[in-house]
């Protein structure tokens, strides 16, 4: 192959990998579904629970619809994919947090019971405290 072949070969191929990139439609759904993840996140008062995980997430959503105006949209779709996963992570874990707390005060609530029931076991009958 020629130099004058070899060129005319590698202005295709760019021509193609540069349509290709264009032709990735904007990521709608995967923006919608950030979104509502970030949604659900912040419904389980995940900003407390999870506050790096929802901080990720909010970076990342906003990263994608900078790209999505850049149209850059193979990087907006990415980014948005990974936001939601973020922020699906985040409303896990501030769920698991929230669970955590609840089994915590109810062994409490039982530990108060248990020291009652023995300090009443032990009073005298008739003794009043």
């Amino acid at each position: 192959m020629d130099c004058s072949t070899t060129r005319f070969v590698l202005i295709l191929l760019l021509a193609a990998g540069l349509g290709a990139c264009a032709s990735v439609p904007p990521p709608e759904s995967q923006m919608g579904k950030a979104d509502l993840a970030l949604r659900k996140a912040e419904q389980a008062d995940a900003a407390h629970f999870a506050p790096l995980e929802m901080r990720t997430a909010r970076t990342k959503l906003e990263a994608a619809r900078v790209a999505m105006r850049e149209e850059d949209n193979l990087e907006a779709r990415r980014l948005a994919e990974q936001a939601k996963l973020d922020a699906t992570l985040a409303e896990a874990t501030a769920q698991a947090a929230q669970r955590q707390e609840a089994t915590d005060t109810i062994r409490a609530d039982i530990e108060a019971l248990r020291v009652e029931a023995e300090r009443a076991s032990n009073r005298i009958p008739g003794e009043t405290q």
